[in-house]
């Protein structure tokens, strides 16, 4: 494990996902999904154990449709707001990774019973977005969170050979 200042995160290992080539036809958007789940937690030794909900972080490609990143974030949050019980936004903030700069939102949300924090983020890469998404639960949120947004921030090209500096502020975990 990894510490930067007073929180700790997992060590991250590169995943490659790609050298893959599909032809389509003019007009199709790509909206392909990468998502890495962990480990389900241990369930709790009680009866009245909350529900054991793994961690994850989706990956996928986003048409700007004349939107920078920090409206794309914004977006997202509001999709939330259409299915979640209650939605709690932060301020946009900025967010920087191997692929360059982009936007940051965290937001915590109700959704079954659940209270889920979200890290969401998007970079703008020519005509195209990217967005990355960090989910856990609100109880694991200080725990997990600093690993949620390393593995955000290493976000990069295969041709870049390591991620952009992972160090941070409390603050921006």
């Amino acid at each position: 494990m990894r510490t930067t200042s007073s929180t700790t995160t997992t060590a991250l290992v590169p995943l490659h996902h790609g050298g893959l080539v599909l032809d389509v036809p003019a007009g199709w958007s790509d909206q392909s999904t990468l998502l890495v789940v962990a480990p389900p937690p241990p369930a709790a030794p009680t009866a009245n154990a909350s529900a054991a909900v793994a961690e994850t972080v989706s990956i996928r490609f986003v048409g700007l449709d004349g939107r920078d990143a920090a409206t794309i974030v914004r977006d997202e949050v509001q999709a939330l707001q259409q299915m979640a019980a209650s939605v709690t936004a932060g301020d946009v903030s900025d967010f920087v990774c191997g692929l360059g700069k982009g936007a940051r939102l965290d937001a915590r949300l109700g959704l079954n019973g659940l209270e889920i924090a979200q890290v969401a983020i998007a970079v703008v890469l020519a005509e195209t977005a990217v967005v990355g998404v960090g989910v856990c639960t609100a109880a694991r949120a200080e725990q997990v969170q600093p690993t949620l947004v390393a593995m955000l921030r290493s976000l990069r090209t295969s041709t870049t050979n390591t991620p952009s500096s992972t160090s941070q502020t409390e603050s921006e975990a």
